[in-house]
């Protein structure tokens, strides 16, 4: 199964991914789809599944898995809990031609995506998305394992702290999990600095060397970051907001017609899409204000 690079070759790698399925003919046929009966795929096609996942190699492969995105899953954690510290970590099992539009529930339609992502982008396909998209809904809800691996190398307690996570390096001198609660072990342990010449992480004698000019670089960077991604997420707010009043004017119009079999269905499904746009809504507007902050924005 292709995986899709985000920081790389995005475009070209979703093209892959659409040939290898040979799928293009099957978009948008209509009346003609044919719906699996099968919703779910079996427990142990979801077990080969995981095994057939990369796992980076500075990670434990008891663990850890990447999602065809690049973002980082942990085994077992497939339930997502807004309250979770962890749920950037969760994960569903994704259909890549989307159910709704015919695909099948077996091996080579699905894969591993995050659970907020896939949760995110409904019945879309992944490649229905821009670059941008992807990339705002990966930032939002999942953390890429080259991103995970950097803040365990030189912010180690924090991130331990962040994800209520007790990550430790195993016997091959790889990244393991040692339990899924933290408290504190690495608490006295210093942040160190990155060097960004020699690509690792060096003690605060670092700070010296570097200078205040490039400490202000950083600065600068991250706010360009963070307010490029404050931008992405409020189009996402309002595309939102005005899919759910879309959605709210459906149900209106459905009340007046009375109530039968087709409208009760279409009621149901109408809820459900509401109910799974206002979650993201939500954690959109938690991200929108975290940003907010970071931008120094009122």
């Amino acid at each position: 199964m292709v995986r899709i690079d985000t920081k790389v070759n995005f475009k070209k790698d979703m093209n892959k991914l659409k040939t290898e399925l040979k799928i293009k003919h099957k978009l948008n046929v209509g009346q003609d789809i044919v719906i699996d009966k099968n919703r779910q795929i079996k427990l142990h096609e979801k077990e080969i599944l995981w095994d057939d996942a990369h796992c980076p190699k500075a990670f434990d492969s008891k663990y850890f898995r990447q999602d065809i995105l690049g973002n980082i899953c942990i085994k077992g954690k497939t339930v997502y809990k807004l309250f979770d510290p962890a749920r950037q970590f969760c994960y569903h099992i994704e259909h890549l031609v989307s159910h709704s539009n015919g695909g099948r529930s077996s091996l080579g339609n699905t894969c591993l995506l995050n659970a907020g992502v896939n949760m995110s982008k409904g019945k879309n396909e992944l490649w229905s998305f821009n670059y941008y998209w992807i990339l705002g809904l990966s930032k939002s809800f999942a953390i890429h394992s080259d991103d995970l691996l950097h803040d365990l190398d030189c912010h180690l307690h924090d991130t331990c702290q962040k994800y209520d996570i007790y990550f430790q390096k195993n016997d091959n001198s790889i990244w393991s999990i040692n339990a899924m609660k933290y408290t504190g072990q690495y608490a006295n342990i210093k942040n160190p600095v990155i060097n960004e010449n020699k690509g690792s992480c060096n003690t605060m004698k670092g700070v010296s060397i570097l200078g205040l000019g490039a400490i202000a670089i950083f600065y600068i960077i991250d706010y360009v970051k963070c307010n490029k991604e404050y931008k992405i997420v409020c189009e996402q707010i309002e595309t939102l907001e005005t899919e759910i009043e879309l959605y709210h004017d459906q149900v209106i119009e459905l009340s007046l017609i009375g109530q039968n079999d087709i409208t009760i269905m279409n009621l149901i499904s109408i809820n459900s899409n509401l109910k799974k746009l206002k979650t993201f809504l939500k954690l959109l507007k938690e991200r929108q204000v975290l940003l907010a902050q970071k931008t120094y924005r009122k």
